[in-house]
């Protein structure tokens, strides 16, 4: 290759062997585009010579004859190279083989002393590798992500300064954020609760200053504010062998959290049913005589945690009177003979006292139906034996209380039949004398029958007498005494005749019976002022009519009021005698 006339000799010298040694496609045009120098590598790329392609504008060379669009992006760049600007840009050219090469192409401007551009450098290198490896990252990145997605963990990624730049779809949903906030730097920290956040950044420089942190857990922090138990499981990024970040997944220990806490309260359960029901557990491998006792029944027998380790040991506590049914129990449920074994029987603890002990298990067979091993519980029942023991005694004490009871009650009964016969006796003679009662009864009423017909017959005949003596008085004495009355002129005949026309009314007037009676009990005269005042008269004309003075009618009206109980009241005594009877009316004046 000829340098171009104008460059000094060195220079020439240079570009020709930077053209000559250079891997990459390398040419040199003028500001205006001409091509006016390309490198062997570049030739040989397009199976072109020198002389097809040197004086020509650099768009129309077999490089970039493929495409129009490529043509004018270059006519583009050759301007703002020719004005001094670097361009750079990825373009194809043509290869041997028919297909596209991916080309890293740039334009860089060559200046004079002055400051004038005078050349433009074009490069291209080929990036077939590069972008293969891009095509295969992306591929991988794209496995990862859907790997990512698939797995029911969150799985993250983030920098050294704390913020994501992955989330799997699960992290998203377990904390709660969105895609927005990630990509608006959501920072790692503020996912955890305040006080695990100088733990967790602790945590990270120590991972990334390479001393390797790979297991932890803090109580993560949702977005609504809730929290939930969180393992990290995390292995530090590297670029260029630097830390850059950190990978890594969080797993949601809330199901572990929950199944941890429901274990110790079952093992608290225990704890407190072992020891309140005096109980305890063992376990005896039939292969090695091994024998392991919870430290609840070593604590019922006095023994410390590491006593009673075999079977042997276990065996001697056993009272020898009962070692025989243990061991008849044993082997018929071995033997397959029994569902289940069960027995009771005495032990002696670590200071010789005998204790009762209810012992249940249950047995763990080969294939072949052989015990390799027996797992149980011994139950403590020293208290329930001797309640039993004072129940039997008390059991003996009251069959002989109730038998001799049962004789007391032969005899009573014996006692009771008499007194009940004689009762019966009693009771048999009692109906008989009721029986007497209601025949007397009953006749006594047909008696006070016959009798209120008779009553009511002399009522009525009573009734009839008076109706007739009135009838008498009224037709025969009574128009006689108002004559005698009429045409009597003197003062003493008229005063008798008005008395004798008063007593015949009070004859046969209940008015005069009431006065009359013992209660009351009012004197002949007395009855005659009664009657005179009860008429309206008044004491001055009583007392002329009966040719008395007026302070004897005095005195018989006080006694009157006395009598009737009328002594200090202000009731008047005319309406008073009124009220005890209604004027006669059967008697008909004439």
């Amino acid at each position: 290759m000829a340098p171009s006339p104008s460059l000094p000799d060195d220079h020439a010298a240079r570009i020709c062997t930077i053209f000559e040694h250079s891997f990459q496609f390398i040419g040199l045009l003028s500001p205006e585009g001409v091509l006016l120098e390309a490198s062997p590598s570049a030739l040989r790329q397009a199976r072109v010579s020198v002389e097809a392609v040197i004086g020509k504008p650099f768009w129309q060379t077999p490089w970039w004859a493929h495409s129009e669009e490529e043509q004018g992006r270059l006519k583009s760049a050759i301007i703002q190279a020719g004005n001094g600007e670097f361009v750079r840009f990825e373009t194809t050219h043509p290869a041997s083989d028919g297909t596209l090469d991916p080309i890293d192409f740039s334009l860089t401007p060559i200046r004079d002393d002055s400051g004038r551009v005078v050349y433009v450098l074009s490069e291209g290198r080929k990036i077939n590798s590069l972008k293969a490896a891009l095509v295969k990252a992306a591929e991988n990145e794209q496995r990862f992500r859907e790997l990512a997605a698939m797995l029911p963990e969150i799985v993250y990624e983030m920098d050294a300064a704390g913020r994501f730049t992955f989330v799997n779809q699960e992290g998203f949903e377990l904390f709660g954020y969105s895609q927005a906030d990630f990509e608006a730097g959501a920072n790692a920290l503020d996912m955890i609760v305040p006080e695990d956040r100088q733990r967790a950044i602790a945590n990270i420089a120590r991972a990334l200053s390479g001393q390797g942190v790979y297991h932890s857990e803090y109580t993560c922090l949702r977005k609504d504010g809730t929290t939930f138990p969180g393992l990290f499981y995390s292995t530090v990024k590297y670029h260029d062998e630097q830390p850059v970040g950190v990978l890594g997944i969080i797993i949601d220990n809330s199901h572990q959290k929950a199944l941890e806490r429901t274990l110790r309260e079952w093992e608290t359960r225990y704890r407190i049913a072992t020891e309140a029901g005096l109980t305890g557990v063992w376990d005896h491998d039939f292969q090695t005589g091994e024998m392991v006792i919870d430290a609840n029944l070593k604590n019922l027998l006095g023994f410390e945690e590491d006593e009673i380790t075999r079977w042997d040991a276990w065996k001697r506590l056993v009272h020898p009177e009962d070692v025989p049914r243990f061991m008849e129990h044993s082997r018929a449920y071995v033997k397959g003979l029994v569902d289940r074994f069960e027995v009771q029987g005495r032990v002696l603890d670590k200071h010789d006292r005998v204790r009762w002990v209810l012992v249940r298990g249950i047995a763990e067979r080969d294939a072949s139906g052989w015990v390799r091993r027996m797992i149980g519980s011994a139950t403590d029942i020293t208290r329930l034996r001797q309640v039993e023991i004072e129940l039997e005694k008390a059991r003996d004490d009251l069959e002989a209380r109730v038998k001799s009871r049962t004789r007391e009650l032969s005899e009573a009964n014996k006692t009771l039949r008499t007194v009940v016969r004689e009762k019966i006796k009693t009771a048999r003679a009692l109906k008989q004398r009721e029986a007497e009662l209601e025949s007397k009864t009953a006749k006594l009423e047909d008696l006070n029958t016959a009798l209120r017909f008779l009553l009511k017959k002399l009522d009525r005949e009573k009734t009839e007498v008076e109706a007739k003596m009135m009838a008498d008085l009224r037709d025969l004495v009574y128009p006689y005494l108002k004559k005698l009355i009429a045409k009597s002129r003197e003062r003493e005949i008229l005063a008798l005749a008005t008395i004798l026309d008063n007593h015949l009314k009070s004859i046969v007037s209940p008015f005069c019976r009431h006065l009359t009676s013992p209660t009351i009990n009012l004197t002949p005269a007395e009855l005659n002022v009664a009657h005179m005042v009860k008429a309206g008269n008044s004491t001055r004309q009583i007392a002329n009519t009966l040719n008395v003075t007026y302070k004897t009618i005095e005195t018989h009206r006080v006694n009157i009021r006395k009598k009737l109980g009328l002594t200090r009241k202000g009731s008047n005594l005319r309406t008073c005698l009124m009220a005890m009877e209604k004027p006669l009316t059967g008697i008909r004046e004439v």
